[in-house]
């Protein structure tokens, strides 16, 4: 039987807490390690404990559970590697398991759609008022991440006290990462049969406020996914209207392009990346480094990868030797390869594609989503993030109507409890 479960305030939270526990700057932070490893337990135990409560495993996500798991436990085996980082693994692993299980996918987009929007609005906000915030910072909460970076922190969004083009990073640790959830959440409403919205737009200017180079990049690719990619004809929007969204979009984007690189410091930053001899050239270097690297590693250990300990040392010492000065393993998709080998990769792989298949009705615009699924971890090493370990599950197909689908029951369920068969 399909129940039909009202959006609550509890499905907001899971999803808040989802956010903030693996890739916020808090985390990231310098603050001693015991109050931030308590922060991190008591977010992921709430979770935790809010999920088990009515947990139902579909078997179809079990297997895929169990062949992502399998690898690394394999790898902690053959490489007598018990570090931290594998153990976390397995433990978002869970962790992506049960929220898919508890939470169904349309819900799940809504409040990731409703936080996003939330925290790209509070980011806007604190990112025009970014001067009068730095100089008020020495009454406002400072802390300071991993990477030496001093912020003011406010909670749902945190202001860079440094000199240089301003950046919007929101609550995360990197503008880049935040760039990636708000793609997600646009590419999750902006499909066929929704309609365009000034909370979209202000989402679109959040990611455009990161300067991120590859989130400005998925930014375009989902716009014209929207635009061109998506077809409307099953959704009863004429021609003329679709024209008329395209003609929309096109002076937009050009009125974007203008803006952006009349911006001196950003059109430099643009111009260093590409130019052998500037010293920002490192950060592209890197980038392609972090896609040959991670091959190398792979093909070194094929079936379990060289595990979490391991890996850091073993790629700065091929970038050292291909002569980069900027260390950064940026590739979250081919480190699944490197840390844990050939099933594992693959497997997420499958699931990145299933995915694509699963938000979008047309061949062309699946192929764009998983572009943009694609440029996503190819350019943040979000290997530990609660987010790509529940993408991972929710990549299961739907059920067709009224087919039942063979459960696990890991918890007594109460009398009378109807459970989502088309999750």
């Amino acid at each position: 039987m399909i129940a039909v479960r009202k959006h609550n305030f509890k499905y907001d939270l899971i999803v808040l807490l989802l956010v903030y526990s693996t890739d916020t700057f808090l985390v990231f932070s310098n603050v001693s390690k015991f109050p931030r490893t308590v922060f991190q337990v008591i977010l992921l135990g709430i979770m935790v404990f809010s999920i088990l409560k009515t947990l139902h495993v579909r078997l179809d996500r079990l297997v895929v559970y169990l062949l992502m798991i399998v690898p690394v436990i394999g790898c902690i085996i053959v490489n007598k590697d018990f570090s931290g980082g594998n153990i976390i693994k397995i433990f978002m692993l869970t962790l992506g398991l049960c929220i898919t299980e508890y939470l169904p996918f349309d819900l799940f987009s809504e409040s990731f759609y409703r936080i996003m929007c939330f925290l790209a609005i509070f980011s806007l906000f604190t990112y025009a008022f970014s001067p009068l915030l730095i100089k008020a910072s020495s009454v406002l909460p400072v802390i300071i991440n991993t990477s030496n970076t001093k912020v003011v922190f406010l909670v749902f969004s945190n202001v860079t006290i440094k000199s240089g083009l301003p950046r919007n990073a929101g609550p995360f640790w990197e503008p880049g990462v935040f760039s990636i959830y708000l793609n997600l959440a646009l590419a999750l409403h902006l499909k066929a049969g929704n309609k365009l919205n000034f909370k979209d737009l202000l989402i679109a200017i959040a990611v455009l406020t990161t300067f991120s180079t590859a989130g400005i990049a998925v930014l375009a690719v989902v716009v014209f996914d929207f635009t061109f990619a998506q077809r409307y004809k099953e959704f009863h929007i004429t021609k003329k209207t679709k024209s008329r969204i395209k003609i929309a979009v096109i002076l937009v984007m050009i009125l974007v392009i203008v803006v952006l690189f009349s911006n001196v410091e950003f059109r430099n930053m643009i111009i260093g990346k590409l130019n052998r001899s500037d010293v920002r050239f490192a950060s592209t270097k890197a980038r392609l480094n972090s896609i040959l690297i991670n091959i190398k590693i792979w093909a070194s250990r094929p079936l379990f990868g060289v595990g979490a300990s391991q890996l850091s040392d073993i790629y700065i010492n091929i970038a050292k030797q291909n002569g980069t000065i900027d260390f950064s393993n940026t590739n979250g998709l081919l480190m699944h390869f490197s840390l844990y080998g050939i099933i594992e990769g693959v497997v997420l792989v499958y699931c990145l594609i299933k995915f694509a298949w699963k938000i979008r009705f047309n061949q062309f615009s699946r192929l764009m989503v998983l572009l943009v699924l694609l440029m996503m971890l190819f350019s943040e090493p979000l290997v530990t993030s609660v987010l790509i370990n529940v993408i991972i599950f929710y990549a299961i197909p739907n059920l067709p109507k009224n087919q039942v689908v063979t459960r696990i029951d890991l918890t007594t369920p109460k009398e009378g409890t109807l459970f989502y068969e088309n999750n």
